[in-house]
């Protein structure tokens, strides 16, 4: 199998930070910067699905000098507020349709980090 390998390898080589096996989610070193994971889940073929912020939400806004974290990432589930209860992201793999959650801590724009990626199960 040296396609495969090569192809497995080729993969590696693009995406150091980024660990994958059979059936699994995407995952990525915890600290790692929202904005390059984000990067590297586009160029893997995940695209970010857009949301529409609850009513009321208090995470929606510029706040402290900070972008405005729902229209730099409009795929922001939800966020604590509170810098305890991580924010949501969520992806979709344009090849099977399957949802990535993307949970980070840091819930400044420019200071997301990332905690955990899982596949969004059925309600």
């Amino acid at each position: 199998m040296p396609g495969v390998r090569a192809g497995v390898i080729a993969l590696v080589l693009v995406f150091p930070g980024v660990a994958l096996a059979a059936g699994a989610a995407p995952h990525f070193a915890k600290g790692t910067p929202y904005n390059s994971v984000r990067s590297q889940l586009i160029s893997m073929g995940f695209k970010p699905v857009p949301q529409k912020p609850p009513d009321g939400n208090f995470f929606c806004g510029a706040f402290d000098g900070e972008a405005d974290l729902c229209k730099t990432y409009p795929e922001v589930i939800d966020c604590g507020g509170t810098g305890i209860r991580p924010c949501q992201f969520a992806f979709q793999r344009t090849a099977d349709r399957k949802q990535l959650i993307v949970s980070t801590y840091g819930e400044q724009t420019s200071r997301l980090r990332i905690l955990q990626t899982e596949w969004k199960t059925a309600p």
